[in-house]
């Protein structure tokens, strides 16, 4: 068995060999082969032919000698037949003379390996029996479907005869093509399928079927014989299915090569293109055509094909390519055009088309015609091996194609390079030996080692193996490629069969490459080991393997990497490394011979705190010592240094240039001696003077408002980039792919073009690193022509350099950020435009002018400006850009355009898209700059706002102005939306508590008026001017609504302080347009204070009375007195729907200005607030009851009161559903409990009104008018009459002794007949009071002069109900004579009243 292995070299991995199927009925196949031929050879003999000598031991022993080569031949059958294998391991053919058996895999769960073939057809491949098979192979044919694209779809069978025919067959033995293509017995068929270049430089490899003759070469292209094989099997189906005609198969296209100058070939190999350099060029012509020799300009390529006979041993044949591959669409072009022609034909069906067709015993086929031909294209011999005595057996190209293994008839196994054609190795004693090659890659996953084709491959490291199989001696050997030692040896059964793949599916091509990339891996064999028993085996080789050498190159650079390299550059980290120092690195650099480490090597040095020009040095060293190497011997890895090489020496000269440039210039003086010449940059910038000093005092005007609040910078901040830094920020832009036939020497060849930014790199690394190129040019006395000097090194276009659009974007991001020392500053903003129109002026034409649309080069400053939060600085930039922009399009516009307008007298203008996006951009950040500038100012702290409020220190800022500032970018604004520019307003009214006085100010109002601070008055003219600017955008009332909105979102963040809940409802009642008012103040109600307001009413009606401190705190998040101000809010809240409800008018469309239209994002505050749904008016009156109701309780700390119980079950069920919904209310009928509670209830609150009023009176007390008014309303609504309210309200003012605000009242009600006998009343217990004050014989007297009804009535009174009893008797003898002018005569009490007027004044 091939799994009990036997090492001959020491511990072997096991895992070597892997079997990976089996064939089912092994014996059943070889029967089917090898009985007729055994039966032809001893042909049945009747018995009476038998003679007496037939039955001596010497014939005996001839037919025992026979069934001994009988059991050899079917021991070594591997060897015997013709044996393919497909390389997914999923198809297999076997043929011997004129038969073949096609076998299939399946899966067999009882098996311990994956899965096991059996026979799906066998039969005769040709009806000819003359004719056999020299050579076949499976080649799978990819899918195009969209679901596996580039997956396996059916198998095709290419087999070769000694006729000279090569035939096609599907899995099924169905003949889709035959042709002769020679006139010779085949020797061998080869397929080279595609393959993605492994490195830059190296053309991909197409596919292409070779069919070796006995003198001559046929090459068939793949991609022609893929849509053939295709469009032949669709032709098979159809004609199996009798839906069409047999229509015969369209001829190959193929190319035809005679091999005259070689005798005897056996095998050959395509080694791929060949790309000879110019050196070779010379050397060949001057050694072939001598000193005269002539050489064509451009250096040839072809194709190489070896081939191994004998005489010679081995040729070098060279097919030149003057022309690229033939395009795709071209060949499936005339495919198309050759099976049209066939189908138009109506040709019958040639014989033999169908494998499974047959002639009919009476129909005698025709007599075959001889095919005419192609002549063949002689192909002289480039060079040779030449070796008399030996002959080659096979060959077999390494995965790489530069490697190729020659087997010979006296046992030797020969390594060829194939650039060179120089043998590298022999290996002797290996008689009719077979080989193969094992790529493995340092994947983790072991899968990988048989994943040949494999995408990551591409990105892995690999190792080659040699795979030798000496069939003589039963022996199996692996070797490390080139000059690797043994690294496994086993020995196998001498009957076995070691097969080479060496190509993996047909029709691939890059597209299906890359869009099967990301699927699961492919499993594509690259080597199959067949046993006589019918067992498959692959071979697994890992990667380790190739190290397994004790001297092992690799391992002794790893150590020096981390031995001696990192360790002298740890000695190097706190002081500066000396000469001797860097002569060590340099050493070390030149024992370190794997490519690879010393890349890490190099990285460790760059990162190194190191100067850049002992870095420069090293890399330098090290970049010298590879290029001298020869060419030829450099591998992938090698050639991958010197590119590591090349790149990073760029950018460290250009980092030590640019940091020489930076010490040389030394800072400018604090005056300059010539001042800049304003008017040349205003014609630089095409603007007027006026216009430039506008945009330069408005930057001034922010700066200086900055100068306080300079960044704290720490001396990490202020150091220079270093080296790591500045490499780290550039990516390599690679060029285009040049043509084959003007491609250059490794030596010469630039690898990429430029140089570009990450576009991961942060804003603050941009600005560092704009501050290393530009700081110098621009904070310093830079000439003019230093900074041209200085843009031309860091673009050159004959070498590698910084991209044009790179140095832009750095020189833009560094001016952005020195807005406060640079935006203000003429000489700055001088050398800013010369340095960008140097840039500008590098570029090509196309780049910084269209004639229609907008460049890329503008558009991406556009950006950058827009995206940034310095305005000032990019307000300054904006207007730079823009006159630039004008210049080049002035420049470089055709005269063309020019004469247009002379055409006609109503010609258009001719303007530039880019000009205009300046524009557009310039007002933008003007207006953005403006609203800075106001943010940053702060009103005076004594600012009344409306309703009386005064504005405390105390109050606490609603959002942060640094964040504020922070956030404003014209890319920000645009992205917000609609109600971006007043929202920012908004958020600073709300920060510094701006009075609406300031924010509504109109220019017509009196100039005494406005308030004597500077902060106050540049509120004002800003806001003017902003207004003037933004009419729609920065109306009153968007802003009032917006500043409405945005306390309301800083009282929900800090529902105590109730101050920002007033002045929303200050700025929502300043609100003009009805539609808007009542939208917005029911986006304040369901978002803020409906679902608070609700707990609050729950919570009330539990307990029955005003909420207590501690329980409101914890229930609802307020305290008491926070909770009272809460509701009175809402009542306005409340109060403002009802009235906006009523003067509403049709809606608006609220529209920006033109240079704002590009917003997007989130729908506006005002567009939210325009389309509210109608709202139910009597369900908000509803609310506004309960309401009510609660903000008395808590404002006059009631007792026994319970909201919910003044209303029916209707009214009840109707709180708090949304108030544009209509639920059932209560009815003009209530009920009388109800009714009466309700009564009791405004009685309380109306007591509990005047009850606030000090005792005695004063002289001056607050106003209870508007408290009264809600209880009125609140009557009202209730159904009562409001007059009953009116006279319960003047009796308490009298009761509480306040007789000149009662008489005020007085005048407001309507029943005086009943207000009179109450002040009569009122009075006479005044006067019980006073009697009840008097000594005993003074009350005795009086008494006496009284009548005895009034001295009766006064004893029924009770003055404890007075409030304030101690009024004078004169203030009760005014009040008692206005009750007796109020009362009626006929009323019952007029009679005592003037009883009573007599008895007060008997005290007087």
């Amino acid at each position: 068995s091939i799994l009990t292995m036997a090492s001959m070299s020491g511990g072997i991995d096991l895992g070597i060999i892997r079997q990976i199927a089996g064939v089912d009925g092994v014996n059943n196949v070889l029967k089917y082969l090898f009985n007729d031929a055994l039966n032809e050879e001893h042909p049945p003999e009747s018995v009476n032919d038998w003679g007496g000598n037939d039955w001596q031991w010497d014939a005996e022993d001839d037919l025992f000698s026979d069934n001994k080569e009988q059991c050899n031949e079917a021991e070594n059958w591997p060897q015997q037949c013709c044996v393919s294998i497909s390389p997914t391991c999923d198809f297999m053919a076997v043929a011997h003379g004129n038969k073949a058996v096609f076998l299939q895999s399946k899966w067999d769960d009882s098996a311990y390996i994956s899965g096991s073939f059996a026979v799906v057809w066998q039969g005769e491949l040709c009806p000819d029996s003359s004719e056999d098979i020299t050579d076949l192979i499976c080649v799978p044919l990819a899918s195009l479907k969209k679901s596996s694209p580039g997956s396996p779809d059916w198998t095709c069978v290419i087999a070769g005869f000694t006729s000279g025919y090569i035939r096609m067959y599907t899995e099924l033995g169905s003949e889709l093509i035959a042709q002769i293509l020679h006139d010779e017995a085949i020797v061998g068929v080869h397929y080279q399928s595609f393959e993605l270049p492994r490195y830059v430089g190296v053309p991909e490899q197409f596919d292409e079927l070779s069919i070796l003759y006995e003198h001559a070469l046929v090459v068939v292209d793949g991609f022609s014989l893929f849509q053939s094989l295709r469009a032949c099997r669709n032709q098979v189906a159809k004609v199996t299915a009798g839906s069409t005609d047999v229509v015969p198969p369209p001829p190959l296209a193929y190319k035809k090569w005679g091999l005259n100058d070689h005798a005897i070939i056996t095998d050959h190999c395509n080694t791929g293109m060949v790309n000879v350099c110019g050196f070779d060029q010379l050397y060949n012509a001057s050694v072939l055509g001598g000193y005269k020799a002539t050489v064509r300009p451009n250096m040839p390529s072809f194709v190489q094909y070896l081939t191994t006979g004998s005489d010679p041993f081995l040729g070098v044949y060279h097919v030149s390519e003057t022309s690229n591959h033939p395009l795709l669409s071209e060949v499936a072009h005339a495919v198309a055009s050759k099976l049209k022609s066939a189908l138009m034909s109506q040709i019958s069906a040639a014989s033999g088309w169908l494998s499974w067709s047959s002639y009919s015993k009476s129909d005698q086929p025709p007599a075959p015609t001889k095919p005419k031909l192609e002549p063949l294209t002689p192909l002289s011999l480039r060079f040779g091996l030449p070796d008399a005595l030996r002959q080659g057996l096979s060959t077999l190209l390494s995965p790489n194609k530069k490697l190729v293994v020659i087997t010979d008839g006296f046992g030797r196994v020969t390594l060829l390079n194939v650039q060179t054609c120089v043998i590298m190795r022999m290996w002797k004693g290996y008689r009719d030996a077979q080989c193969c090659w094992v790529e493995s890659d340092n994947s983790d996953s072991p899968d990988d080692y048989y994943h040949h084709h494999s995408t990551n491959r591409y990105h892995n490291k690999y190792a080659l193996f040699l795979v030798i199989y000496a069939p003589r001696r039963g022996i199996i050997e692996v070797w490390g490629a080139e000059q690797g030692p043994r690294v496994a040896a086993f020995n196998v059964n001498k009957g076995c069969r070691l097969m080479s793949v060496g190509y993996s599916v047909m029709g691939m091509n890059s597209n299906l490459s890359m869009k099967n990339s990301g699927r699961s891996t492919l499993h594509v064999y690259q080597c199959y080991f067949l046993q006589p028993d019918g067992s498959i085996a692959t071979f697994i080789l890992p990667y380790h393997l190739i190290l397994s050498d004790k001297y092992s190159r690799r391992a002794k650079d790893q150590q020096l990497l981390k031995k001696h390299l990192l360790k002298t550059l740890d000695q190097c980290s706190d002081r500066e490394p000396s000469n001797q120092t860097t002569h060590e690195l340099k050493t070390i650099f030149d024992e370190i011979k794997t490519p690879d480490i010393k890349q890490q090597g190099l990285e460790r040095v760059i990162s190194a705190k190191i100067s850049s020009d002992k870095v420069h040095d090293i890399v330098d060293h090290v970049h010298t010592q590879m290029t001298n190497q020869d060419p030829d011997t450099l591998d992938y890895e090698a050639r991958k240094l010197i590119d590591f090489c090349d790149l990073k020496l760029q950018l460290i000269s250009l980092y030590m240039k640019i940091d020489q440039y930076n010490n040389t210039h030394t800072p400018s003086p604090a005056t300059d001696n010539q001042p800049p010449d304003i008017q040349v940059l205003c014609n630089w910038c095409n603007v007027e003077s006026a216009e430039f000093e506008h945009y330069t005092d408005m930057t001034s005007r922010y700066c200086c408002r900055h100068n306080c609040r300079t960044r704290v910078r720490f001396s990490e901040d202020c150091d220079k980039l270093r080296l790591e830094q500045f490499i780290d920020c550039f990516t390599p832009h690679k060029q285009q792919q040049q043509h084959d036939d003007c491609s250059e020497s490794s030596e010469t060849k630039i690898p990429f073009s430029e140089w570009k930014l990450w576009s991961s790199l942060d804003e603050e690394t941009r600005c560092r690193l704009g501050s290393f190129f530009f700081q110098s040019s621009i904070e310093r006395q830079s000439s003019e022509e230093d900074i041209s000097s200085l843009c031309e090194d860091m673009y050159d276009s004959t070498h590698a350099s910084i991209s044009l659009k790179s140095m832009m974007q750095l020189l833009i991001c560094y001016w952005l950020s020195g807005e406060m020392e640079l935006s203000h500053n003429i000489s700055n903003i001088t050398r800013f435009c010369q340095i960008l129109r140097n840039i500008t002026g590098l570029n090509e034409p196309a780049e910084v002018y269209v004639s229609q649309g907008k460049t890329a080069w503008w558009e991406e400053c556009r950006q950058i400006i827009q995206s940034s939060n310095h305005v000032a600085a990019g307000l300054i930039a904006a207007v730079v850009a823009r006159g630039l922009a004008n210049e080049f399009t002035n420049k470089l516009r055709p005269q063309q355009d020019d004469d247009v307008s002379v055409q006609s007298a109503d010609s258009w203008t001719s303007i530039c898209e880019d000009i205009e996006s300046f524009s557009t951009l310039i007002i933008q950040l003007e207006d953005v700059l403006q609203i800075k500038i106001l943010i940053t100012l702060s009103p005076s702290l004594k600012s009344p706002i409306a309703g009386g409020t005064v504005v405390t220190p105390s109050d606490p800022p609603a959002t942060s102005q640094t964040d504020l500032q922070f956030r404003v970018s014209v890319k920000n604004v645009l992205s917000t939306g609609k109600g971006a520019l007043p929202e920012l307003i908004a958020k600073w009214v709300t920060s510094h508590r701006v009075p609406g006085d300031l924010l509504y100010r109109t220019e017509t109002e009196p100039e005494h008026l406005i308030s004597e601070n500077i902060d106050d008055r540049n509120i004002i003219d800003l806001l003017v001017i902003l207004k003037k600017k933004l009419p729609r955008s920065l109306s009153d009332d968007v802003l009032a609504a917006h500043c409405a909105w945005e306390y309301m979102v800083t009282w929900n963040h800090t529902p105590g302080y109730h101050p920002s809940f007033s002045k929303a409802m200050d700025h929502l009642s300043r609100i003009q347009h009805g539609v808007l008012q009542h939208g917005l103040a029911l986006m304040i109600w369901n978002q803020f204070t409906a679902e608070r307001t609700a707990m609050a009413v729950k919570l009330m009606e539990k307990v029955g009375k005003a909420i207590k401190e501690r329980l409101c705190v914890r229930e609802i998040g307020l305290t008491a007195e926070e909770l009272t101000h809460f509701l009175a809010n809402v009542c306005r809240l409340l109060k403002i729907i009802m009235a906006a409800e009523l003067f509403s008018e049709n809606k608006v469309c609220y529209d920006l200005e033109d240079e704002w239209h590009d917003m997007a994002g989130r729908s506006s505050l005002i567009d939210l607030a325009l389309s509210p749904p109608e709202t139910n008016f009597g369900l908000v009156v509803h609310h506004r009851q309960l309401t009510i109701i609660c903000h008395c309780t808590m404002a006059f700390s009631m007792r026994a009161v319970r909201p919910l119980s003044l209303f029916d079950t209707k009214g009840r069920h109707a709180f708090f559903n949304s108030l544009t919904s209509y639920p059932l209310l209560a009815g003009a009928d209530v009920d009388i409990g109800i009714s009466n509670a309700r009564r009791k209830f405004i009685s309380r609150v109306i007591t509990a009104i005047v009850s606030t009023l000090p005792v005695p009176p004063v002289p001056q007390t607050q106003s209870l008018a508007e408290w009264f008014n809600v209880v009125l309303e609140l009557a009202i609504d209730f159904g009562f009459d409001p007059d009953e309210g009116r006279r319960q309200y003047v009796c308490e003012l009298y009761n509480s002794g306040y007789d000149t605000v009662a008489k005020e009242e007085m005048v407001n009600v309507n029943d005086y007949n009943v207000l009179g006998s109450q002040l009569i009343i009122l009075s006479g217990q005044r006067l019980a009071y006073l009697q009840s004050q008097l000594e005993g014989c003074s009350n005795v007297k009086h008494r006496s002069q009284w009548p005895t009804t009034l001295c009766t009535w006064l004893d029924g009174l009770d003055s404890s109900e007075l409030r304030y009893p101690a009024v004078p008797v004169e203030q009760t003898k005014k009040l008692l004579s206005n009750a007796l002018g109020l009362a009626a005569p006929s009323n019952t009490k007029y009679n005592i009243g003037l009883a009573l007027l007599e008895a007060i004044e008997s005290l007087l």
